[in-house]
């Protein structure tokens, strides 16, 4: 029979937010608890993703390799009970005890679980109150949330510092497997089974060895070491270093030697970035046919990212002859386990008929799979989809949503295609100088038909001499329309 147990997170209108456990844990195994934050974790990251925001993947990445050094200073003695104390004191700043008063806004996690170490559980997040455009940012709800059921969590089993230093792991290794691109809604199960697995492996053995990863502290005496002794993902990691300055200087010819070695050992990863160095020509000669020759490696070990950019290069006869069958078997392949970029070049395959039978149904489908990933380019052509309804009913509301989705993260064409909609009332309430802020914004930043449509506005309105502008700087990048304006024009 499921077990279940519900958390809900309060936000209050002065700032301050609070967590209440509707279920207490304390009836519970501790694996339950790690599990509820391993799950935490993941939607916190997942719905960052959607965001696509620099600054808040680095305030994440701290959170994490704060986890990190949780778990390594508890597994190796340099942190104790009042320790632990003194690192929460500062992250419960702004987070209360709650008191019974419900928040203006509310995150309510409920896990139903069989068996933690199977994967065997449902885990959902409801959203009560305004969140999204008109409310509280959703990612940093989520990511308050995820904090706070950590200082919860910490502070009420504090004195069980193989508690401590299991929540922690768990916590990073979510975050690696993010970091890694291995996280995404389909493989979310998985990641975390594995997650859990890992820390009843940990703490039954307690052993010495401590993953480790490129986004987080790191140290280094100990990556050099295992390197040098023929530790392949050592090596990966070495040369992951080089190759992006992080506490070394940057050195692509020093990255390229490390990622040789762990490739040639038989590392995906590695044989993944080699095959990097040789497709960006980073330490070496650009080379397609050495790139291809590794991300084959790669790939046929199993790993995603390299499928998914092996497709590309067949897609494009890059270091292969341009073949779209293997283009989409490659793809199809990375697509499965949640590969974003697969399951949008999938979708342009499919639109195009290339390799495959032209099937713009088909193509719908695979753009909303990357889409709901929060990858921008798949949210556009998703809401160009659901625009000119190619594939699904057209749905101008749909198409709205999904061009404010991938504008929210900077993308010109998406600027476009929401400042059209606002302009026309499609969708959206019709409001002309939003529309042509969100136009003029892409327009400003190379969008051409933006330019273009800048440029018709402003004629429209009788500022000739500013439309002219804008029909030279689109003419001059191509657009047709834009040089027959010109020539009625002057």
């Amino acid at each position: 029979m499921a077990q279940t147990s519900t958390v809900v997170i309060h936000f209050y209108k002065s700032g301050q937010v609070a967590v209440e456990d509707a279920d207490d844990f304390l009836d519970v195994p501790v694996t339950t608890e790690v599990l509820m934050f391993c799950l935490m974790v993941s939607r916190t990251l997942l719905e960052s993703r959607k965001k696509a925001n620099e600054a808040e993947g680095k305030t994440l990445i701290k959170w994490l390799d704060l986890f990190r050094g949780m778990a390594v200073g508890i597994h190796d003695g340099t942190l104790d009970a009042e320790a632990i104390q003194a690192v929460l004191a500062p992250s419960n700043q702004g987070r209360v005890l709650f008191t019974g008063v419900p928040g203006r806004n509310q995150l309510i996690a409920t896990l139903r679980l069989r068996n933690p170490l199977t994967g065997d559980h449902r885990f959902d997040v409801e959203e009560r109150g305004r969140f999204g455009l008109f409310g509280a940012s959703k990612h940093l709800a989520y990511r308050e949330a995820m904090v706070c059921l950590w200082a919860f969590l910490m502070k009420r089993r504090g004195w069980d510092l193989r508690y401590c230093e299991a929540l922690n792991l768990a916590g990073f290794l979510v975050g690696k497997a993010f970091f890694d691109r291995e996280l995404s809604e389909q493989t979310e199960a998985d990641v975390i089974k594995l997650a859990i697995q890992k820390i009843v492996h940990q703490l039954q053995t307690y052993g010495d060895n401590f993953e480790g990863e490129e986004q987080y502290a790191v140290d280094t005496e100990k990556v050099v070491d295992e390197a040098n002794s023929g530790d392949a993902m050592s090596q990966h990691f070495l040369g992951w270093l080089y190759e992006h300055g992080r506490v070394v200087v940057q050195d692509f010819t020093e990255a390229l030697k490390w990622y040789r070695k762990a490739a040639e050992s038989e590392e995906p990863k590695a044989q993944s970035s080699l095959g990097d160095m040789y497709y960006s020509g980073k330490g070496v000669p650009q080379d397609y046919s050495q790139a291809g020759k590794w991300y084959l490696k790669a790939a046929e070990s199993g790993y995603t990212t390299a499928q998914a950019k092996l497709g590309l290069m067949y897609e494009h006869g890059l270091g292969f002859t341009k073949d779209y069958s293997a283009a989409l078997s490659w793809y199809k392949k990375a697509a499965e386990k949640g590969s974003e970029i697969a399951q949008t070049q999938l979708g342009f395959m499919y639109g195009n008929g290339w390799g495959v039978q032209r099937d713009y149904s088909v193509a719908a489908r695979w753009f909303r799979q990357a889409a709901e990933q929060g990858y921008s380019l798949a949210q556009v052509h998703l809401a160009m989809a659901y625009q000119e309804g190619v594939g699904i009913p057209q749905d101008y509301n749909e198409a709205a949503k999904w061009f404010g989705k991938a504008a929210a993260q900077g993308d010109p064409k998406a600027k476009y295609g929401l400042g059209y909609l606002t302009f026309q009332g499609f969708g959206v309430p019709k409001d002309f100088n939003e529309g042509v802020r969100w136009i003029s914004e892409a327009a400003e930043e190379g969008e051409v038909q933006a330019q273009y449509g800048l440029g018709f506005i402003l004629e429209k309105i009788g500022e000739i001499t500013d439309a002219v502008q804008w029909y030279r700087i689109a003419a001059k990048n191509g657009h047709e329309e834009a040089q027959q304006r010109l020539r009625t024009l002057t």
